[in-house]
């Protein structure tokens, strides 16, 4: 039995945004335990968006078919947790992980649109981009926390690798159509505008070093930290879920 190529890149996705959930919000955590002061943290995010704003500008320009380099993202991903667990450096990490970023998002993103037909694209991207994640934000962290308090970082780490190597064998099964024009960068005032303001608004994003370590402080524990997380995430669903309800009895975006 053939499956479509949507429904293979939802199981695909499915699993990375598990495995993301399940290890990524308690990255900073085990840089913390593992010696690493502030800096040295703030190092590797520093790497790694740097690589994250360069990289995909690059394999625009080089690669064909650019959505077959979701592959390579969760390749990267895989191999950058397996680095994690020998390699402390933040030279080496943090341009791991913009890499891992870097070549799975932006091909993610360009894939919804390319599997799904036009009559069920709204769907489809709801699917991907909001229910899936959402389920993944709940069940991800309480199951990571668990695993951090009973068996400890390099098990999850272990785990991870190998949840990535089965959705890495998932896009590689989709038939990828000849890509019939390339893209291109815009070069209007409006999009400098917009990459000005997205780069001041990362530069004051505190999700990624001061909410982790404020909800670890308040929680006690990786594994009570799990389940705030997994709270928060169902709320953020929920929420979500109404907004978008309003949104489609209203027929204008709340």
């Amino acid at each position: 039995m053939r499956i479509s190529p949507a429904k293979t890149l939802a199981v695909a996705v499915g699993l990375f945004f598990f495995t993301s959930n399940l290890t990524g919000s308690f990255l900073p955590i085990y840089f913390k335990e593992q010696g690493l002061e502030l800096a040295q943290i703030v190092e590797i995010l520093l790497f790694t968006f740097l690589v994250i704003g360069l990289l995909p500008l690059t394999l625009l320009k080089i690669v064909k078919n650019f959505e077959r380099v979701i592959s390579a993202g969760m390749l990267t991903t895989m191999l950058f947790f397996t680095v994690l667990i020998y390699l402390k450096s933040p030279v080496i990490l943090g341009p791991a992980q913009g890499v891992s970023t870097a070549t799975y998002w932006p091909s993610f993103n360009l894939l919804q649109f390319r599997l799904s037909r036009s009559r069920q694209r709204a769907r489809t991207i709801s699917l991907l981009s909001s229910v899936i994640p959402a389920l993944a934000s709940i069940v991800g962290p309480a199951t990571g926390g668990f695993i951090i308090q009973n068996l400890g970082f390099t098990s999850l780490f272990a785990v991870s690798i190998i949840l990535y190597l089965v959705a890495f064998l998932f896009p590689t099964r989709i038939h990828f159509k000849r890509e019939a024009y390339k893209f291109s960068i815009p070069k209007s005032k409006t999009f400098a505008v917009f990459f000005t303001t997205f780069v001041i608004e990362g530069l004051a994003e505190a999700s990624w070093l001061a909410y982790p370590f404020f909800v670890y402080n308040m929680s006690g524990t990786v594994f009570n930290r799990g389940l705030v997380l997994a709270a928060s995430g169902i709320l953020v669903s929920a929420f979500t879920f109404l907004v978008n309800w309003v949104s489609d009895i209203r027929r204008a975006r709340v």
